[in-house]
């Protein structure tokens, strides 16, 4: 999972690289990380599988804060199914205002595990009218999250670092992607591989066209 938040943050970076590269000050970067994992009972994957019922291992959200002439950047991998419509708003504007910056620099990635919450203040609203709040995801931890997160932003702009040097490296992953639609001799669909697949035969279908190779 650690190395999956790295990419997702260095594919965010290159977004960004307008901004540092027009920067006049030597760039600086702050890393922060967050606590983020739900409450026993918390609806998780936005209701679509059973809620938490134990804990394996703990959620993050992780990221940095870009410090150079210019506004901060907060680059932020939370490890959720997703957030959408204001719960997205709302955590860029928590992060913004932590880092001293704006909203508009700031970007957040989720990392879709399907056992893990995720975040959408206006559909709850939406379903609140119908008796519904909180069937999504736990509105009161989602904005304890947020605190959390915030906080680490700001704790994490005392040490801030030089950057001198980045680095990446790449490798072949094999066994872990694979394409979902299974074809069948007559060229169509024969079936479908979910995240979680009980048919031994359809686990063991060809991987099919995809992309080995992981970058970090």
């Amino acid at each position: 999972m650690r190395i999956v938040t790295l990419f997702c943050l260095i594919l965010l970076a290159v977004s960004t690289r307008q901004s540092i590269q027009a920067a006049d000050a030597p760039l600086r970067i702050a890393v922060f990380e967050a606590d983020v994992t739900p409450p026993i009972g918390a609806p998780l994957c936005d209701a679509a599988v059973p809620p938490a019922k134990e804990i394996v291992d703990r959620l993050a959200a992780r990221g940095v804060v870009l410090l150079s002439a210019d506004k901060p950047v907060v680059l932020c991998a939370f490890d959720w199914v997703g957030m959408g419509n204001s719960g997205y708003d709302t955590f860029r504007e928590g992060l913004a205002a932590a880092a001293g910056t704006t909203p508009d620099r700031v970007a957040i990635n989720c990392l879709h595990p399907h056992d893990a919450p995720g975040c959408d203040f206006l559909a709850d609203e939406l379903l609140a009218s119908f008796g519904l709040s909180n069937k999504l995801f736990d509105v009161a931890f989602a904005r304890v999250a947020l605190q959390r997160t915030a906080e680490a932003v700001t704790a994490s702009l005392k040490q801030p670092r030089d950057v001198t040097n980045v680095g990446y490296g790449k490798g072949k992953v094999e066994q872990v992607a694979s394409n979902r639609r299974i074809m069948g001799p007559d060229g169509k669909v024969k079936a479908v591989r979910w995240s979680a697949m009980p048919d031994a035969a359809i686990r063991a279908e060809p991987e099919g066209t995809i992309d080995p190779t992981c970058t970090s």
